[in-house]
């Protein structure tokens, strides 16, 4: 069966320090996405240049770098998605990296005859000096021991949002389509909003792995 066309969405906003890295491990997957958009919402500090440079090492993936006004996170997400072609939409937030395996082992577990979406298992990363970085894992941690004990992985994520972010998310553009894409009038937590929009419609797939 012929791979799906995949494309990675990357909103980027004041990360110099990390859109590099970011963008690296998209580009070196061991499946590569077809294409790659980097989208600056508005940055003040020397992230597009960063990211710049970055997309000068594409390999085989088709990059596309575009710049905007500040317009927030959700609304850039459905404006990009919606003018893609591609079937499966990957995000990545522009200060997290992906395992260099992960779309070929996330790719698989989407059902391409509907809307779907799979996350993965997450290692957290930042200053160990940090409060939430400290105790962020331990809630993860509960709540997935909790959700075990529950029927389905919907049960869990009414719980708690244990995909963590966007950049966690896989998902087939009918997905998006179906759900209207993700709420631009929420101050936060549209991730979780997206993922509790998706219940009705599918069940999520969870791969253990930290791949994110």
């Amino acid at each position: 069966m012929e791979s799906p066309g995949v494309a990675v969405v990357i909103p980027l906003f004041n990360h110099e320090s990390y859109i590099v890295e970011a963008i690296r491990s998209v580009l070196s997957q061991s499946r590569p996405p077809d294409r790659l958009v980097v989208v600056d919402d508005g940055s003040t500090d020397n992230s597009l240049a960063a990211a710049e440079r970055a997309l000068n090492h594409a390999g085989p993936t088709q990059v596309e770098l575009r710049v905007q006004s500040n317009r927030g996170t959700a609304r850039t997400l459905n404006e990009t998605i919606c003018s893609l072609d591609e079937a499966v939409i990957g995000i990545l937030n522009s200060d997290d990296v992906w395992a260099p395996n992960r779309l070929e082992i996330l790719l698989p577990k989407l059902d391409m005859s509907g809307p779907s979406l799979v996350f993965s298992g997450v290692e957290f990363f930042g200053d160990s000096d940090q409060e939430d970085l400290l105790s962020y894992p331990l809630v993860m941690a509960t709540s997935l021991h909790v959700g075990a004990c529950l029927p389905s992985v919907g049960f869990t994520l009414l719980l708690k949002n244990i995909a963590v972010s966007t950049g966690n998310f896989l998902f087939t553009r009918q997905l998006h389509a179906r759900i209207g894409g993700f709420d631009e009038n929420l101050p936060g937590c549209h991730d979780w909003q997206f993922l509790i929009d998706t219940l009705p419609i599918v069940e999520p797939v969870v791969v253990p792995e930290s791949l994110y």
